[in-house]
């Protein structure tokens, strides 16, 4: 039986829902399948929601979303792929770039998880509190404890007048261990910032070598060139010796039996380094 969603709210709702389970499969470059594929996984992932979702609710839904110029749709031949959009944003403010989302006003949620990190002090990367946990003392999903961590970081908030922004980094742990704290020291900052540059390398390494082949914007090729050579000369100078000798300790760690364990109340044992690679296989810098 098809089901029936009865308010135009529940109707947007299993939107909206729908919307991010692809746009969360695109992040992951991983294929959702066929209607009825897409129609079990909505079972599976919300079965108090949607337990009667099936092929013809998720055939209608992503009608709406592409009406609505939320996702694209096309089909290779033989497979349907579908991408979500996300709208994208440009700041009054001269100076910035684009950014993901429009600021919005501070939320009370927002104030007090920030405050419970500080309060609490969730301090350090020794002093962790996972994004279930917030989500449940606050009382609202993990994705959105995520959007409001990345809102504060990234200015994402609109304050009143006589309130201070937000001051301090909150730090989402990538490990197995995971958890959320307030960045501390430069370690933590330079790791905060690690991540970002590994990022803006990669990507603009890409966007370069796909312009040199489709053969036009010789000039942005070069500006993309200089912040390649940019963030790599810094991490060669301000972290070369850094790295070799944590690459070092990386390889002895490859030599140690898979069933030894490292004792994690030992103070001196530091985290091995996450090694990215480029697209050739060689290590970036950092």
């Amino acid at each position: 039986m098809t089901p029936n969603r009865s308010t135009k709210k529940d109707i947007h709702y299993f939107d909206d829902m729908l919307w991010y389970e692809i746009y969360e499969q695109n992040e992951k470059h991983t294929i959702m399948g066929s209607l009825s594929n897409i129609a079990m996984h909505m079972r599976n992932k919300f079965p108090n929601d949607f337990p009667t979702c099936d092929r013809h609710e998720v055939d209608r839904a992503l009608e709406r979303l592409e009406n609505a110029d939320r996702i694209e749709r096309w089909l290779d031949g033989k497979n349907y792929y579908t991408m979500a959009k996300q709208k994208i944003f440009h700041a009054n403010d001269e100076n910035s770039f684009f950014v993901d989302e429009k600021p919005i006003p501070v939320t009370k949620t927002a104030i007090n998880i920030y405050n419970f990190m500080v309060d609490n002090r969730y301090i350090g990367t020794a002093h962790r509190i996972s994004m279930k946990a917030l989500a449940k003392k606050f009382d609202i999903d993990e994705r959105s404890v995520r959007k409001i961590i990345e809102r504060i970081n990234n200015d994402g908030f609109i304050f009143p007048e006589r309130m201070q922004p937000f001051e301090f980094i909150i730090m989402g742990n990538v490990d197995r261990d995971g958890g959320y704290y307030i960045v501390s020291n430069d370690d933590e900052f330079r790791a905060y910032c690690r991540r970002y540059d590994h990022i803006v390398y990669k990507a603009a390494r890409k966007a370069r070598l796909g312009r040199k082949k489709w053969g036009n914007d010789e000039q942005f090729q070069a500006k993309l060139e200089s912040v390649e050579k940019d963030i790599g000369f810094f991490y060669d100078r301000n972290f070369n010796g850094e790295y070799r000798v944590e690459k070092h300790i990386a390889d002895e760690v490859k030599e140690m039996p898979f069933t030894q364990k490292i004792d994690k109340d030992n103070k001196e044992n530091k985290p091995e380094k996450t090694i990215y690679y480029d697209d050739n296989g060689k290590p970036l810098p950092f």
